[in-house]
This record gives structure tokens, sequence and C-alpha cells, in this order.
């Protein structure tokens, strides 16, 4: 896999498929910090526009103290979009060098399938949702890295 850097300068370092959102023992100097998830409904992906960063994203966020993986993917699904996962999957962990810090973060990746379409209200995390077929321009900036994960999980959506 080749490199990817956003136009903020982070990194996709690598992602590495597994069914578990757990730290191997050749990462274990870093802790899980954030979730993601590429949700999926028709054959296309569920993207957030983030006003602050002014660009289109997947649902993502930080692991609070105390909170599963998972948990985290399923909060940020619904703080950041309001869909609902009835299930979610582990399929995999994502590197990242953050430029910003120069540190490295390591995140767990989930998929799901969206059932049900809910109302979509914009907030402070995302002015605006988007169902992407991966093909279509978006207007506006798609960050790179959000973009490259969802083609490297293609294999893994259902």
């Amino acid at each position: 896999m080749c490199a990817i850097r956003s136009r903020d300068g982070d990194l996709l370092v690598e992602f590495r498929p597994g069914v578990e959102a757990v730290v191997p023992d050749d990462l274990a100097h870093l802790k899980l910090e954030f979730s993601v998830v590429v949700a999926k409904r028709e054959g296309r992906v569920l993207l957030v526009y983030n006003p602050w960063r002014k660009e289109w994203e997947l649902p993502a966020g930080s692991i609070e103290p105390g909170e599963a993986p998972s948990d985290a993917a399923r909060r940020e699904l619904a703080e950041e979009s309001g869909q609902r996962a009835a299930a979610l999957r582990c399929i995999g962990l994502l590197l990242l060098h953050i430029q910003r810090g120069n540190r490295l973060e390591l995140g767990a990746v989930y998929t799901s399938q969206i059932e049900s379409l809910l109302p979509f209200q914009p907030n402070d995390e995302a002015a605006q949702m988007l169902w992407w077929d991966r093909q279509s321009p978006v207007e506006g900036h798609l960050n790179e890295i959000a973009a490259a994960l969802c083609e490297l999980v293609e294999g893994h959506l259902e």
C-alpha cells in the first residue's frame, strides 16, 4: 500500500485488516485512540461534512475513557450523521501519522450497513451528510485518507 497524505499533512501509514479492535504486540506502545465507521447503504458510503476542517470525511472520533472502540464508533456515527447501526463489524486497525504534534494515532475501523435512514440534523461536528457512490465527484474537498479508506475496506463491505 502506498502512503496517502491528506491536505493538512496527516499520513495514512497502514491499514491492518483484522476482526478485533486489539492493539497488536508490535504497536503496544500505542493505545487505541479513535474509531471510524465506513457505513454503507444501497452501494453508497456515508460521508459527513466537517465545517471546521471544511471537508467531507467518514464519521469518526476519539474513544472516551472507559468506552469500548465499538461503542465509540456507534456513538460517533449517531452524533455526526443521526444514523444508527444495527450491527458494526470491526475490519481492522488504522495507523495514522498526525502532522500537528508529530505523533502516531491508532484507530479501529468498523463497517456497517444502514438499513433504515434517520433524519440528519446539522450540528457542530457535521453540517451535511452525503451518500457517496465512490465514483462521482463531491462538491467541496474530500479528505484523501477517507477516500482511500473507502477503497481499502471495499472487500469488507457486504
